[in-house]
């Protein structure tokens, strides 16, 4: 990693190092993991070395190629290559199937996210130091005070979108004084900027994070009182425990979010933003209608259906 990097620049680097790790183990079979281009690089190197790919949280999609970008068309070009789809729901492996994919190499498994969430929130519930690590970066009781977490870190919300969220947080931490609002913000120097162009430093409850680990971030999730996010991942983990997400984005490839009232897409509009969660924090109904559904993303037990579909799909190669 170094700074101002392309994503031309990341391919190259990942596929040259995996070249060099596929000749020296040779393994029977690689999976890759979602849409990043480091996925996408991955799977690339594995067609070339002629080693079969299996794709978790294959099939999503939003049909348009700039949004997510470049995830959208990152999993696309895996989907040409892959060897197993594993799709998290029956949507996902429609979207697969209409594109052409044999039925005989898609399989609905729900998605790994969700094992790895439920294991870190088992983590954290076991640990009382990880709770007093995160009250020491954020100066209160996550268990006690009321606060929305955020994360927004996608290209496509680069220049005037985020900064358009920044001050919408920014005006809604003036009139909820009584909720934190907490913002893990990721390194990149075009959000960096951002924060410090837009972002009052004397608003005590708006609160600029450096990111967290994962386990951080679960019990940050876990304790939260509403999400906003232009993440993929939180739009599935969140409904695993009952808090409503408001998308950052115009899109999402996760429809399941918004056919079962999980999500509401906002987008980068300040006005937006205020209202939807001005209607969360004022309206107890309306908060409500957000929650008590299932989680259609998975239940805890997706890593072991993938691991009983390799171990039988590997025996016939």
């Amino acid at each position: 990693m170094h700074a101002g990097q392309t994503l031309n620049g990341v391919m190259k680097g990942v596929i040259e190092r995996c070249d060099q790790t596929l000749r020296e183990l040779r393994p029977d079979a690689i999976i890759v993991q979602g849409d990043t281009t480091t996925a996408m690089s991955v799977a690339i190197a594995a067609f070339y070395s002629k080693i079969p790919i299996g794709h978790l949280e294959a099939g999503l999609r939003t049909g348009n190629l700039q949004s997510p970008y470049p995830e959208e068309g990152n999993r696309k070009i895996i989907t040409q290559i892959a060897n197993w789809n594993f799709a998290p729901t029956e949507k996902s492996a429609e979207n697969l199937l209409h594109e052409g994919v044999k039925p005989k190499q898609v399989f609905v498994v729900g998605n790994s996210v969700i094992d790895a969430l439920f294991l870190c929130s088992k983590i954290s519930r076991n640990n009382d130091r990880i709770a007093l690590d995160i009250e020491k970066k954020i100066g209160f009781s996550s268990k006690n005070t009321k606060f929305v977490l955020v994360t927004c870190h996608r290209r496509e919300n680069f220049g005037k979108p985020v900064r358009g969220i920044l001050n919408a947080l920014s005006a809604l931490a003036k009139e909820h004084e009584d909720f934190y609002f907490v913002y893990p913000a990721h390194p990149n120097p075009e959000i960096q900027n951002a924060i410090k162009e837009t972002v009052d430093p004397k608003l005590k409850n708006l609160l600029i994070l450096p990111p967290l680990n994962y386990t951080e971030m679960v019990y940050m999730l876990e304790h939260c009182f509403l999400v906003l996010t232009d993440s993929g991942g939180l739009q599935e983990e969140a409904p695993s425990f009952k808090k409503p997400i408001l998308i950052l984005r115009d899109s999402t490839e996760r429809p399941e979010v918004l056919r079962y009232g999980l999500a509401k897409l906002v987008g980068s509009s300040k006005e937006k933003i205020e209202m939807e969660v001005n209607s969360c924090i004022r309206d107890p109904n309306y908060y409500a209608s957000f929650i008590g559904k299932s989680n259609p993303f998975g239940d805890g037990n997706t890593s072991q259906r993938v691991a009983d579909i390799l171990q039988l799909e590997l025996k016939q190669i």
